[in-house]
């Protein structure tokens, strides 16, 4: 096992027991949504890799230290407890913009899959996971519906808990308790769905980039858009920023110290990027407080 194994599942472990400690603060409703999240995402892997794919064709993980799942077929459970702290600061920084409670989920997405754009490439290179059968036109080997299936994951998970907040009254027992369950359970028939109508598209010449380019751009300008008339002047809130912040960092730090920035000199370029706008966009409902306290 290489040492960037242990580095990047121990950071991971370390962020998600600050997430739930944020999380215990913000209340039942924000501690369950985080711990039914960390399930989901792992739950989702553990369909995709056992049932979607358990020949193993379209990508296997590394051996880590803390695996689950049938022999030959587990999951590392980093990468759940991982997609649970970064869907929990996700929804949290989309539920601070001004937007209709149907369209933050699509924000949260989005939110989501910027980290990603950082750690794909680096766990692909390192071994973390192995992708195959990739389309000649990819993301530094990582197919583009890998991104749009982590943004539908994301999404339908949010969307079905801002539904039920939305439509069940807080005064049914237990509501914020055991809501984050069922819209975790709802979650999972409509993403199968819809990734099963992807597969169409991607028959298409360029419909594997095209759905990518044509899906993010248009949920960015959205999500801009809200953006913009959005407050800047909440508190700063660190443990939420410091998800992206370190999870961008050490993929940074593992682009160089393993050397990999030799054989993806893009690299160099993209991930410092990713790391400086997806810090500005966590940050955002807290730019003009962070900053002008920083200027104090």
């Amino acid at each position: 096992m290489h040492w960037s194994f242990v580095v990047v599942e121990l950071v991971v472990f370390a962020l998600s027991a600050m997430v739930v400690w944020h999380a215990y603060h913000q209340g039942s409703r924000w501690l369950s949504s985080c711990l039914w999240a960390m399930a989901f995402g792992l739950t989702i892997e553990l369909l995709l890799v056992v049932f979607a794919d358990p020949e193993g064709q379209h990508y296997v993980y590394g051996d880590f230290l803390l695996m689950v799942g049938p022999a030959g077929e587990k999951v590392p459970i980093w990468v759940g407890v991982g997609w649970g702290s970064i869907v929990y600061v996700s929804t949290f920084t989309a539920q601070r913009l001004r937007s209709p409670w149907m369209l933050r989920p699509l924000t949260a997405g989005l939110l989501a899959v910027s980290i990603d754009l950082s750690l794909d490439p680096i766990a692909e290179r390192l071994g973390f996971w192995k992708w195959f059968n990739v389309n000649p036109l990819n993301y530094f080997g990582v197919p583009f519906d890998n991104f749009v299936g982590w943004f539908l994951i994301v999404s339908s998970f949010a969307l079905c808990v801002r539904a039920g907040l939305h439509w069940i009254p807080e005064s049914v027992w237990g509501r914020n308790v055991w809501l984050p369950g069922v819209a975790a359970v709802a979650a999972v028939p409509p993403f199968l769905l819809l990734n099963y109508l992807l597969t169409i598209i991607y028959r298409l010449p360029y419909g594997e980039l095209a759905l990518f380019s044509g899906l993010f751009a248009i949920v960015a300008a959205v999500t801009w858009g809200t953006a913009l008339r959005s407050r800047r002047d909440n508190p700063s809130n660190w443990p939420v920023l410091t998800v992206p912040l370190v999870m961008h960092a050490t993929m940074l730090f593992l682009l160089f110290t393993t050397g990999t920035f030799r054989h993806e000199p893009a690299l160099l370029v993209v991930i410092p990027l990713t790391l400086v706008v997806g810090f500005f966009a966590f940050s955002w409902p807290s730019l003009d407080s962070l900053f002008t306290h920083r200027a104090r």
